[in-house]
């Protein structure tokens, strides 16, 4: 059964014993605000919906209301300028990975995204889907990056951090909009991005990290970021305290690798332990870190020990 709802249109299939859910296609942001406020918790806002198709395939619960983004063009356009780079949240994560302008600025970006799943699915996903999900390898860099992300609400427009966004609760209730990264100097920032899987591609992640450093004479800013998989993705806080306004001669780097291991809490799953995630991530950042601030320091075994 095809019928129109307020201007957009609903697919329903009356006859699934299983109870199908009716997918939703706004043709406005305001509708599908409108949409989830009517539905609630038996809904969801679905992108390319690569997420939703895994969960169905684990055969867990579904929302009765999918409320699709297709049509919504405003939210797949993304933009570069001194200022910042701002991705629309429905923006194709191919379409990110493969312009040569972003590529040239971001090279982190197109990295991280090369490593998420296969193609096919790259394809279909979208920026604001992997990073919804609560557990996508784009939370780590784009919390590197000091992110913003802007939601539209029943109250209108809303802009946050993203570290106070992973900081709270997350949900889907609100409806991403765009994420905004401010831009940096190329001469004095650097980035990285390392993820670590079970095998080098096509696979979820058991630890990913990320950092950017802005360094002139002494490492003026630092922000760095773990996730990954189940771990629920978090800014290195006080790891970072210790490492600003330090020329890497000055870094204890023992100590910093104890501040990390304090800082990052991940579970253990059917694969791997806490205990391991820990040090992988540990010796990741350091060795990025060195490797950055162009330092050739011996490392101590017992800071690289797994």
């Amino acid at each position: 059964m095809i019928y129109f709802h307020k201007g957009g249109l609903s697919l329903e299939n009356l006859n699934n014993p299983l109870q199908t859910p009716k997918i939703w296609i706004p043709i406005t942001l305001e509708e599908a605000v409108a949409l989830k406020k009517q539905f609630g918790q038996d809904s969801t806002y679905v992108a390319g919906a690569t997420l939703l198709q895994l969960r169905w395939q684990n055969a867990q619960t579904m929302p009765q209301h999918l409320i699709t983004l297709e049509n919504l063009s405003q939210l797949q356009a993304y933009q570069l300028d001194d200022i910042a780079l701002t991705i629309g949240a429905h923006t194709k994560l191919s379409a990110i990975r493969f312009n040569p302008m972003l590529k040239n600025k971001y090279p982190a970006i197109s990295e991280a995204i090369k490593s998420i799943a296969a193609p096919a699915v790259r394809n279909r996903g979208t920026v604001g889907g992997n990073i919804m999900g609560g557990e996508g390898d784009l939370i780590p860099l784009f919390l590197a990056l000091q992110a913003q992300m802007t939601f539209l609400t029943e109250d209108g427009l809303t802009t946050i951090e993203m570290s106070d966004w992973v900081k709270n609760k997350q949900t889907n209730n609100d409806l991403l909009v765009k994420i905004t990264i401010p831009a940096h100097s190329t001469t004095d920032s650097h980035t990285f991005y390392r993820k670590i899987g079970r095998r080098e591609t096509f696979t979820a992640a058991i630890v990913t990290v990320s950092g950017q450093i802005i360094q002139n004479q002494v490492i003026d800013s630092v922000t760095l970021a773990i996730g990954g998989g189940s771990n629920k993705p978090l800014r290195l806080i006080n790891t970072e305290r210790y490492l600003t306004n330090k020329t890497a001669e000055f870094i204890d780097w023992h100590f910093a690798y104890q501040c990390i291991l304090a800082e990052y809490d991940p579970v253990t799953d059917a694969f791997v332990t806490s205990n391991y995630k820990k040090k992988v991530a540990a010796n990741l950042i350091l060795s990025e870190l060195q490797s950055l601030l162009n330092t050739h320091i011996e490392r101590e075994a017992h800071v690289y020990e797994m």
